[in-house]
């Protein structure tokens, strides 16, 4: 995971660097560890109530496996729909390097997943189902 994470710090920062050799006023895209997003306050004490260090059982694994899935699924699409609307011909070979780094990742992700034991639905309470 800490590979995949590495990969994509790597992809931010090569956009990040192909976008202030263009010919533009001023650079659009920065580094986000220099401007960090800022959570709310209300965020804040979520993620501190949620945060944790350690993987405790399956249930917390295919929990945060499943999260890492969504987020390469967002990374992925977010690449995607840069592509769909680039119009810098310089951009097109590392935004299809990026899509293809991303869907590499996404699977690799995705199979993990699929590998996880199967855990059964638990039942609703008695008389939900009517």
């Amino acid at each position: 995971m800490e590979a995949l994470s590495v990969q994509s710090q790597q992809r931010i920062q090569a956009l990040i660097v192909e976008s202030a050799s263009l010919p533009m006023r001023e650079p659009v895209l920065r580094d986000p560890a220099a401007q960090a997003w800022q959570a709310s306050s209300q965020q804040r004490a979520h993620a501190t109530q949620q945060a944790h260090f350690f993987i405790l059982d399956e249930e917390m694994a295919a929990r945060e496996l499943s999260r890492a899935v969504l987020e390469e699924w967002r990374s992925r699409r977010f690449y995607e729909r840069l592509q769909a609307h680039n119009g810098i011909p310089a951009l097109n070979a590392l935004l299809n390097a990026c899509i293809g780094e991303a869907q590499t990742q996404l699977q690799i992700l995705q199979e993990a997943e699929d590998q996880l034991p199967t855990r059964p639905c638990p039942l609703p309470p008695r008389g939900i189902l009517r």
